[in-house]
């Protein structure tokens, strides 16, 4: 049922997109280190992936938003609000 019908093709062949496939299809053959694809490669797959996992960390544990009601505070260990008067210590 499906499938070609003589010598009919429902398809037109462009042998630009053709080229331009096969070489999508091959480019592991054709690759080289270049000193561009050295720098793409290390942004995006060392640069990029550590600045997400610092910012992650960075904010790992520090907010705690369960149950808050109104006017609390959302961080986990506030910073104190007491500040130590310079008279003291006199």
């Amino acid at each position: 049922m499906a499938g070609g019908h003589g010598d009919h093709n429902p398809l037109r062949v462009d042998p630009a997109i053709e080229r331009w496939a096969h070489m999508r299809e091959h480019v592991y053959e054709n690759f080289k280190f270049t000193r561009r694809n050295t720098r793409f490669l290390t942004v995006w797959g060392l640069v990029i992936p550590g600045l997400l996992i610092w910012g992650s960390l960075s904010f790992y544990d520090r907010y705690d938003i369960r149950g808050l009601t109104a006017g609390d505070n959302p961080l986990k260990h506030p910073p104190s609000t007491q500040q130590k008067s310079t008279s003291d210590k006199e």
